[in-house]
């Protein structure tokens, strides 16, 4: 009769977490590709005013806000700009957040990174280097 294996209890845990460490390294590496081709700094061109309806998704308020959301990050500034600048270019509800000294605007707020893309593209009609970003509990991921 031959022994019977060793068999570990955890090796069943083991492989579980090893997908789920393979499904947030593919997540990480997917960000990673986006953040490469969007630019650093973001300056608005001076257009027209003409208002850009966007669709804000699933609004909630940044104190309210659980889990992931996805933003449209659209203009940065050294200097903080008035909720109704013109520098917005008619876009509603602006909401800013600042990094590294700068104040960084966005608009929308959603649950989906498709949702955000498929809004991008009228924020893009004023704004050609706006992207999407991923904020966590009211804070930018990078």
């Amino acid at each position: 009769m031959e022994p019977e294996p060793d068999v570990d209890v955890d090796d069943d845990q083991q492989s579980v977490d090893d997908d789920s460490d393979k499904k947030k390294r593919k997540e990480m590496s997917e960000r990673k590709k986006r953040a490469r081709n969007r630019p650093e700094s973001i300056e608005g061109n001076k257009s027209s005013a003409k208002e850009v309806v966007v669709d804000d998704g699933d609004v909630a308020s940044e104190s309210s806000e659980e889990g992931l959301r996805y933003k449209i990050q659209f203009l940065t500034s050294g200097k903080p700009l008035s909720k109704k600048s013109k520098e917005f270019k008619g876009l509603k509800n602006v909401d800013s957040y600042r990094d590294g000294g700068l104040h960084k605007y966005t608009v929308g707020n959603y649950k989906s990174m498709d949702d955000a893309e498929k809004e991008l593209r009228k924020v893009r009609a004023k704004f050609p280097e706006a992207f999407v970003i991923t904020m966590r509990d009211g804070k930018r991921i990078k």
